[in-house]
């Protein structure tokens, strides 16, 4: 099994697999049905990743799809591992249903590429930074503030840690200014975290930022973009997008191919990586002047190095 796998993955390219092994065979879903003494619907719901076999049809399926050993074993494994807990399991409050396939995809990828427009990308979050932004989220208790918090802290240990994971990430130069809290001290130490980061985890993590100066192009009315791609070369690249709301999972190849240029767009047009460090380390410098000299903007005011004038 794949150390980058995960029990969504897992489920995920078992039924991909089956899917390929029937129209190998030329195999027409009656014949299967027939067999399994099942309805079609059934079986869609099996080659869309919606349900699972139970072992008796699993082995059936095994027979009629006349698969060698090791493929036997390979399809085995894969059904045994989609079948376990995912890592969150022992606090599954802290993960909504409609959050669990982002996560298990996340979990399960080799490269996340993600731009982020008005905040700073989740994995790249300090503690203080999710904490502002959790509690400023409508629809969020304050007691589940923490909860979630530690969840984004454990989220970001098994991407940052996973040296085979690698992190893309494309920041609009408004999320270094943008302020999550009223305390100017979180949006100080967020900018110094980014600039350590890209020290840190030179090998897998790839931060830049998209100056002002450069259009949005095809990002324009998107504060938020993740395409997650998987070392199994059967399985496809996978988006999620959101706004003001998420908007879904982006699976269409055509809308894909889309997505893909697009973020080939702002990553091309973004800084290098040393140019996007020093201007990182360049807002923070100003943003901490501001605060020694008790100076810090008012709302609506400009800061940092836009500020030069007061």
């Amino acid at each position: 099994m794949s150390t980058t796998s995960s029990p969504t993955v897992a489920s995920w390219e078992l039924s991909i697999r089956l899917r390929e092994h029937r129209v190998r065979l030329g195999m027409d879903v009656a014949t299967v049905t027939k067999a399994l003494k099942f309805s079609r619907n059934y079986w869609s719901a099996v080659e869309n990743d919606r349900t699972m076999l139970a072992d008796d049809k699993f082995a059936t399926v095994l027979a009629l799809f006349e698969l060698d050993e090791a493929e036997r074993k390979r399809l085995t494994a894969l059904r045994d591992y989609a079948k376990s807990k995912p890592w969150w399991s022992a606090d599954p409050s802290l993960v909504l249903p409609g959050e669990q396939r982002f996560f298990g995809l996340e979990d399960g990828s080799e490269a996340i590429r993600n731009f982020e427009g008005l905040v700073i990308p989740g994995p790249l979050q300090t503690e203080a930074y999710s904490r502002a932004l959790f509690s400023s989220l409508p629809g969020v208790a304050q007691v589940e503030v923490e909860s979630r918090v530690r969840f984004r802290r454990a989220r970001q240990k098994r991407i940052l840690d996973d040296t085979k994971k690698r992190l893309s990430a494309v920041i609009s130069e408004g999320a270094l200014l943008q302020h999550v809290s009223a305390d100017p001290q979180v949006q100080h130490g967020q900018l110094c975290s980014l600039t350590e980061a890209i020290d840190t985890y030179a090998e897998s993590v790839d931060l830049r930022i998209l100056p002002f100066a450069q259009p949005l192009r095809g990002m324009v009315g998107t504060s938020s973009l993740v395409v997650f791609s998987f070392e199994q070369p059967i399985l496809p690249s996978i988006a999620f997008q959101e706004a003001a709301v998420p908007i879904g999972f982006i699976e269409d190849p055509a809308e894909m191919h889309l997505v893909e240029l697009t973020f080939k767009q702002a990553y091309e047009s973004s800084l290098s990586r040393t140019d996007s460090q020093a201007l990182i380390e360049s807002y923070a410098s100003a943003l901490r002047s501001e605060i020694e000299q008790g100076d810090f903007p008012k709302p609506g005011e400009p800061l940092g190095p836009l500020n030069r004038s007061r």
